[in-house]
Order: C-alpha cells, then structure tokens, then sequence
C-alpha cells in the first residue's frame, strides 16, 4: 500500500497527528499489508526541520503492524532540475537539495525507512510550483542533469533510491525533446544502477500521449529497464474522451491490470506492488469501488506472491556510468526558466531553440487555477486574503485576474521556497500595479494576512515583505493608516496604535521619538 499523507485534516495528518479517517483505515487494512510506503508532503512554507515532522510521523508509524517493511515517497529531490541546485548561491531555502537530504536522513534513521522513491519529473520549476510533476528533459542535456541529480541523492542517502517512471498527464504535462521515454528511462537507470519504479498508469499514459491505442498500449516494454524494476506502482487513472488522467482514485483501469501481468512476468527481480492512493471514508472503509479494485488487485498478483522471493536485493552492484555532465548549466537553466515561464503565461509560445516541443495549453490553465485554489494550513487562500480589495469580482472575472497575475513581473518573485516573495505578496505588488481595490484597504490586507502566516510559521522560507520586521518576540508590521499586525508567540494580534508607538514599532530610536513627540503629551495615548 502507497498513501500520500497530505496536512488536510481528514486523507493525512491533523493538527500535530493523523486524522481520524487515516487511522481507522490503517486498522482496518494495515495487518493485511506485505509493505508500506507514505508520501512527504510539506507541513508549510518553513525549512523541514524533524521536530515539526516527528509528533505527526510518530503516530504515524505507531499505528503500523510491527516489523512491516516501510518506505518513504519523496516529492521535492526534483530529480530533473536542470538548475545547479547548491552550486549556486541563490538556492536557498527547502529548495536547497543538501538541507532537504540531510532531514531525509533524519525520516530514514528514525522509522527505518528502507527505501525512498520518487518520480523522475519537475516537482517545481526555476522555485515556483506546479500543480503535477512535469516529466525530464528529454534530451541529452536533461538526461545528464537528471544522472546528476540522481547522484547527488544516491550518494547522500542511507538507503537505495528508487526512480520512478513520471506520469505524462493530459492537460497538465509539457514535454520536451525527442528522446523516447521509455529509452531515456534504461539509459538513466544503467547510468545509475538505480533499482526503478514502474507505474503501470505512467506507462501507459506516456503511449496515450504518444497517440498510441488498443494492443498497441502494451508494446516497447524491451525499451523499459526491466532487470532494474523492483516495485510496480498501481494508482488510479481514468480516461475521460480522449484524455488519460493520473487520477490517484483508487480505481483501476483493465489496461493497468493486464500491463501489471505482463510486467509480473517480464521483470526478475521484481520485490513490491504496491496499490497508491485509495480512496476510504469517514469510518476508515474503502468506498464500494475501491473495494472491488482490491479484490481484484489481489486475486491478480496471489500467484506471484506465492512465488516471489522475500529478500530485498535493492543494490544492482557498481554504476556504469555513461551519461556525462551536461556542458553548460547555464544554458540548461535558461530552459527551465523558458518552461517556468511558459508554464505561468509570461511567455505565449515555448521557443527553446533545438528542442521540439509539445505545447499543452492544458497545462497553463492548470497552474492558473493551482494559484487561484492554493490554500495553506491556518490561513486559506486569495479570497481569504484580500476579501475586500476582491470584493468586485466574480469567479470569471477573478480567474481573469489571477492568469494575469501569473504572467505579470510581480508573479514572477513567487518564490517562496527560496527566500523570494510569499504568494500572498506576490499578489498584493500585483493589485498595487494594477491599481485593483483601495491603497489602505491592500496594504491592510497585505499585513494581515502575511502576519497571520508568520504566526502559524515563524520559520518561513520565504523573504519578509519590507513592511513586515522580525524582533525578539515575533513579528510586527504597522500600516500608513496606524493598524498594528503582529504574531507574538504563535498568536496574530490586530488593532490602532498611537503614533508614536507606531514610530517605535517601525524601529526609530527612543531619542528620536522622544525628540519627536517631546511637545506631544497623549502621544503615548495616556
């Protein structure tokens, strides 16, 4: 069983523990299991440190049958950036892959993980999000930045790294080069001698994508790094006309459970199967079409689990190399900015000289409307944010507005993994080019709401908006019209001050206040 353990309340983790739903399902099924694997989902926009993890995860792994095997799914190595990651000095923040693996080795060490896996895919682009992972560069170029990422991580981690086959969904994916997937997939595998990851669904909605059909679905499995396969991934997709979407469901497709058997026979040295992503309700039960896909689920692999080895063999012996460096960072990066762009709207087409290009406009859509439903924990999203500068716009119209503010210089500082600007100031430098809504109102707003995310996150990763000063309490910001905002010990305080509190508050001198208000006897507001 694979679960994603998202901080939503209900599917993952509540609060400083898991949900209610999530631990009725691991008693109802976790006894049944032969292996486990939980997804990394971030808590919030603050460096990952263990303490923030621990209490949560904690609870996590006590709910599990004592001695049942456990992995980690990763979703932010970022296998395929083509950036230099800490090479360069900018990379800052969770994003820095050398503080990311070190409190990977933390999860390893205290639940005995024993492996990690991730999909071999952008999980973001040049700092900012996307709403599903993109796959590789497929080019020379990408394949050896993908070789040197995968490195890097296999080099700092206790345990094997499992690369896994990223998913082509319709309407969400750019793909890049003319490299054949499955192709670039064995080549990175042997340059590596990394054990993979076959999702069935990804394979299949790279020969979807490929304008393939009907038996032909199932040909070219000669290309894929059979002998490296450790683990198949089954997780829900459905096709809806002529789209194959990565649902992550729980229901499965007749073409994933034919491919699973071919594979089962084709792969030697094949340990996992794992089902990804059910779906279970309030009680912990599996819905009705869920349950049917387990049944069949099981009744498809009971012969090979009668015959598959129990050992683990996750090393494959020495790399063998293969793949070199890519001959310029520079010029890599510059792409993965060009999909950055492309990918928000700041730029209409995706030109990137010698590398062909298959154009979704899906998938522009797709980050708009991440942008326009982002919420984080403790302090929702743009409507709760600026409730009133919004106030003349309907849904339409909003969405209008938030595809323009993706393709504006102000979205382009969103980079809040990476000490940039927080969404919600992003946004606001936005409204306030654009003129949207009343100066004070925004600049109320603005306050307010990045505060109330210091409250819930004093170790943002993202820069602090120049109106907002960090002291040895917490953090204050004091707007034009007198409205104290502070966070003080976790909690978010609003209300008037007097001016010269305010002066205080914004870090002038007690002399020069003093000096100031001399003449002023009630400045205090005694």
């Amino acid at each position: 069983m694979g679960l994603d353990v998202p901080w939503d309340g209900r599917s993952g983790f509540a609060a400083e523990g898991v949900s209610a739903p999530l631990r009725s399902f691991l008693g109802r099924q976790a006894s049944q299991w032969s292996h486990a694997f939980f997804s990394w989902q971030p808590r919030d926009r603050a460096r990952p440190v263990l303490e923030d993890y621990a209490p949560a995860w904690d609870e996590l792994m006590r709910a599990l049958p004592s001695g049942l095997p456990r992995a980690l799914h990763h979703t932010a190595l970022n296998l395929a950036s083509l950036d230099a990651y800490d090479q360069i000095s900018r990379r800052v923040g969770w994003e820095n892959r050398r503080e990311l693996l070190s409190f990977t080795r933390q999860l390893i060490e205290r639940y005995d993980l024993q492996w990690v896996n991730e999909d071999v895919g952008f999980w973001s682009l040049d700092g900012r999000a996307v709403p599903y992972p993109l796959p590789p560069l497929l080019t020379a170029g990408g394949l050896a930045a993908t070789v040197r990422n995968t490195r890097e991580c296999q080099d700092a981690l206790p345990v094997p790294l499992l690369l896994e086959f990223p998913g082509f969904s319709e309407g969400a994916s750019v793909v890049v080069g003319d490299l054949h997937a499955y192709d670039f997939f064995r080549r990175l595998a042997e340059a590596t001698d990394a054990p993979v990851t076959l999702d069935v669904g990804h394979l299949l909605s790279y020969q979807w994508w490929r304008g393939v059909r009907g038996r032909a679905l199932f040909d070219e499995l000669e290309r894929l790094p059979l002998e490296h396969c450790f683990e198949l991934h089954l997780s829900g997709c459905e096709i809806s006309g002529q789209s194959f979407i990565d649902a992550h469901h729980g229901v499965l497709l007749d073409e994933q459970y034919e491919l699973t058997a071919r594979l089962m026979a084709r792969c030697p040295n094949l340990r996992a199967i794992t089902w990804e992503d059910p779906r279970f309700d309030e009680h912990g039960e599996l819905t009705p079409s869920n349950a049917q896909a387990s049944e069949r689920l099981k009744t498809l692999v009971s012969p090979w689990l009668s015959e598959a080895p129990r050992e683990i063999p996750l090393s494959l012996g020495g790399r063998v190399g293969g793949e070199g460096e890519p001959t310029s960072h520079c010029e890599l990066e510059y792409v993965e900015r060009a999909l950055g762009d492309y990918l928000h709207g700041a730029s209409r087409t995706l030109e990137v000289e010698g590398l062909p290009a298959q154009h979704e406009p899906a998938a522009v859509e797709a980050v708009h409307r991440m942008v326009f439903e982002r919420r984080y924990r403790g302090t929702g999203g743009l409507r709760d944010w600026f409730p009133r500068t919004l106030a003349a716009f309907d849904d339409g119209a909003l969405r209008a507005l938030v595809a323009r503010f993706c393709a504006s210089s102000a979205g382009a500082t969103w980079r809040e993994h990476r000490d940039g600007a927080s969404l919600e100031e992003a946004l606001f430098r936005f409204f306030e080019a654009e003129g949207i809504g009343e100066a004070s109102v925004r600049e109320d707003e603005l306050l307010g709401a990045v505060v109330r995310a210091l409250a819930v996150t004093p170790r943002a990763a993202f820069s602090l908006p120049a109106e907002v000063t960090k002291t040895a309490l917490g953090f204050v910001a004091v707007t034009r019209g007198l409205v104290l905002h502070a966070a003080v010990g976790g909690q978010y305080v609003r209300g008037a001050v007097t001016p010269m509190i305010a002066c205080l508050l914004r870090g002038d001198s007690i002399s020069s206040v003093a000096e100031q208000f001399a003449s002023e006897p009630n400045a205090v507001g005694m």
